[in-house]
């Protein structure tokens, strides 16, 4: 599912405020309070988390003719989940409506089994079409909107030993993955409660 870095930034508490393009993979009644037009032609996002940078400057270092040196890296991170995403999303978007396609990778991976260690992974990609559309009623107090994803999703999940990844052994087979086409449709609404002020005349 594609993330939007401003509703990480606000620890996924987007659901409610999402006002930008990406409010069809949060709360498409969002669109509605999207103020101006936009054209976004290359827009590209990578991120990860600590422990896989930390995993890739590793992995870049060992020496992979040594299967104990492998496994010794392996070991140092029993337990830490590694994530990384990368995305590029082209799209318009105006008030209550966007449109866009998008490719989304997600890779997760841990290690596991200090005995023999071994580097479980996790990856899927997604490349599909994404549409929104939003209205306001009930004298701007409800938002609804309908959002719909038509995509084709490949997905792989491996694990390979110490002694695998020192000889480079990826059995990598295209024919066995998880594949497939996926229509997704969503419904959102947002309420906004009216403020009252009480004023009291003494």
């Amino acid at each position: 599912n594609m993330r939007s870095v401003k509703a990480l930034g606000m620890g996924d508490a987007f659901y409610t405020k999402s006002d930008n393009k990406y409010a069809p993979f949060y709360n498409p009644a969002g669109l509605a309070r999207v103020k101006e037009k936009r054209v976004d032609v290359v827009p590209l996002m990578v991120m990860a988390n600590k422990e896989s940078m930390d995993f890739v400057k590793d992995v870049l270092d060992v020496d992979y003719d040594d299967v104990a040196a492998v496994a010794n890296m392996l070991k140092d991170y029993i337990g830490d989940p590694l994530h990384a995403e990368f995305s590029i999303y082209p799209s318009y978007t105006m008030p209550n409506f966007t449109f866009g396609g998008y490719v989304h990778t997600s890779v997760d991976a841990i290690a596991s089994n200090p005995v023999i260690p071994e580097l479980n992974l996790g990856a899927h990609v997604d490349v599909g079409v994404v549409f929104g559309l939003a209205h306001t009623i009930f004298y701007d107090r409800l938002q609804f909107g309908v959002a719909g994803r038509f995509f084709y999703r490949v997905d792989e999940e491996a694990s390979y030993t110490a002694l695998e990844l020192s000889q480079n052994e990826f059995d990598i087979d295209f024919d066995t993955m998880g594949k497939g086409y996926n229509l997704m449709i969503d419904v959102g609404f947002i309420y906004n409660i009216p403020s009252y002020t009480n004023i009291n005349p003494r």
